[in-house]
């Protein structure tokens, strides 16, 4: 079996020795997801115009769609290692450290996708929610996932590289987190925006770490713009790319010169 392949299947397996912690964490959903109806509920009826059906279930679709594409923060994982003295063992190991880490939580999120399934397809029986029943789109829709989730890995590794610089860098990686959930449609959708504020927002990467997707699943995405969505979102997996490994270098460098 190929070692990448071992090594997902080897997460996979540990994450299950946590599925109660991960079930637990999921015991919020029916409390965000009613606290989201009821005050949007109120917003509309206080004249605010969007069908709270939409709202709700674009709201429901972003829930899990973020858990799944934040599979990829693995910011906590690199700062502990960082200041552990672990992060220099990499520098004489065969596999590189972010090969690692994407096999890792390349595990994790599929653990993650296939538990949190069963519960979103028993949420869309319970309250039907507005997603496309077009089989292409859904197909489309899950591989973006993945697209999403490595574009969040990358983000996080490069923030995560920070603790080489500031030994407490958990403030730093509290505002981002905060920065990116804001920027991917996580609290409000993007499209609430007025309109010039919506279309600088929609230029950044960081739609692609959950609204973009959510758009996708809800349909609200034409045809003729798939193509140019999925170009403009694999020039920023390599944008990321470019920097997260810029990133690494400089960081090398700063463990071969001065150690962790």
């Amino acid at each position: 079996m190929n070692k990448n392949l071992r090594m997902v299947l080897t997460q996979f397996k540990t994450s299950k020795a946590y599925w109660f912690d991960f079930l637990t964490s999921l015991a919020v959903f029916p409390v965000y997801a009613a606290l989201t109806y009821f005050l949007w509920k109120e917003l509309i009826a206080n004249g605010f115009s969007i069908s709270l059906h939409d709202i709700f279930s674009y709201y429901v679709v972003m829930f899990f769609t973020g858990r799944i594409i934040h599979a990829g923060d693995c910011s906590r994982i690199i700062s502990r290692q960082v200041v552990k003295g672990m992060i220099a063992y990499w520098l004489i190991r065969p596999m590189s450290y972010f090969s690692n880490l994407l096999n890792k939580r390349t595990g994790t999120m599929f653990f993650i996708f296939l538990t949190s399934f069963p519960i979103f397809l028993a949420t869309s029986m319970l309250v039907p929610l507005n997603i496309t029943t077009d089989l292409l789109v859904v197909l489309l829709y899950l591989f973006s996932l993945f697209l999403g989730f490595l574009l969040s890995l990358m983000f996080y590794f490069a923030l995560g590289l920070s603790a080489l610089w500031i030994e407490e860098n958990w403030g730093l990686m509290w505002m981002a987190r905060l920065v990116q959930n804001f920027l991917a449609g996580s609290w409000i959708p993007l499209y609430l925006f007025p309109e010039a504020i919506k279309n600088a927002l929609l230029l950044l990467p960081f739609k692609y770490m959950g609204y973009f997707q959510v758009m996708l699943l809800q349909g609200k995405i034409p045809y003729s713009s798939l193509l140019q969505e999925f170009v403009v979102m694999f020039s920023w997996i390599i944008v990321f790319y470019v920097l997260m490994g810029i990133a690494w270098r400089i960081g090398r460098k700063h463990i071969e010169g001065h150690g962790v």
